[in-house]
């Protein structure tokens, strides 16, 4: 239960980054926003390196340059301004 009834609460969220084992050097993310305001919260994905293909379902593809240390970050935003950020390190 809210404790303050009526105040917008950003989205919780959860990353999953998972090597592709079919192609090297890249990695699929299966993200999740719940917003318990009801709002639908939009996902962006960036990264250091590489690039990123979302597939408009939740999950994107990353795909890294090579070896390093490469950093995600993905923001579910519920569009009445609360954001929520995740990171993963990739080394």
């Amino acid at each position: 239960r809210d404790a303050f009834p009526g105040r917008n609460r950003p989205p919780k969220l959860t990353i999953n980054v998972v090597r592709d084992p079919a192609v090297d050097n890249r990695y699929r993310i299966e993200a999740s926003a719940v917003d318990e305001d009801g709002d639908l919260p939009l996902m962006n994905f960036t990264t250091s390196a590489g690039t990123i293909a979302e597939d408009g379902n939740g999950r994107a593809f990353w795909s890294v340059p090579g070896p390093g240390v490469h950093i995600l970050t993905v923001e579910a935003n519920d569009r009445d301004g609360c954001t929520a950020f995740d990171s993963h390190l990739l080394q």
